[in-house]
């Protein structure tokens, strides 16, 4: 049976439906003279405290192979790549909802002007579905959270489908290795850094 995820399990994991969809073309390579942004690269035990609208969330990173990142999300155990795109979140019941290939939020390397997205299939149980996500590298801001102010780029995205229509605008920071704060018409997807502890580096507040 297919049905539409809730939007909800986005920030479970912190952080454009149609019947044949086409990704978005990503840029090959960045215009000379911007700033390009590596794929990030924390160390296990890593953490990062996020406030959100319901309470405060810690992602601690648990371990890094060559393929993906396993980071504790508060009681949970979650598998993303290693460009922090989720792979496994949790649906409205609580049951696991795996993602194929996965959530698109980011996209490395990064650059201002960079559009990327595509589909992204979910399987929870007997349900499944898909929907859409077109994303894109806005422009680099001076951006103020809990835990500091930081040069950030500002990435916006929009997600649909047949019951799920949702905007975001989040802003990554490569010195704190993940995004330290996001709006979204959908309180829920809403967060801003308070804490970090990178190991490894002296980037910690």
């Amino acid at each position: 049976m297919r049905q539409t995820l809730s939007p909800a399990i986005f920030l479970a994991a912190a952080v454009l439906l149609t019947s044949a969809p086409t990704a978005v073309a990503q840029s090959e390579a960045p215009p000379p003279n911007v700033k390009v942004v590596p794929s990030p690269s924390p160390n296990p035990g890593s953490w990062w405290l996020l406030e959100t609208p319901s309470g405060s969330l810690k992602i601690e990173l648990l371990s890094v192979d060559a393929s993906k990142f396993v980071a504790r999300v508060g009681e949970r155990q979650v598998p993303y790549t290693r460009e922090w795109n989720m792979l496994v979140g949790v649906g409205r019941t609580g049951a696991p909802v795996d993602y194929n290939p996965h959530l698109r939020s980011l996209s490395f390397p990064l650059w201002e002007g960079k559009r990327w997205g595509g589909v992204v299939w979910w399987t929870a149980g007997p349900e499944s579905g898909s929907f859409s996500v077109n994303a894109q590298a806005k422009k680099w801001e001076r951006i103020g959270v809990l835990a500091g102010t930081f040069e950030a780029l500002r990435v916006e995205t929009t997600t649909s489908g047949a019951q799920l229509n949702f905007w975001l605008k989040c802003w990554y920071v490569p010195e704190v290795q993940r995004f330290i704060k996001c709006d979204s018409n959908n309180a829920r997807l809403q967060f801003e850094l308070s804490q970090y502890g990178l190991v490894g580096s002296t980037a910690s507040q």
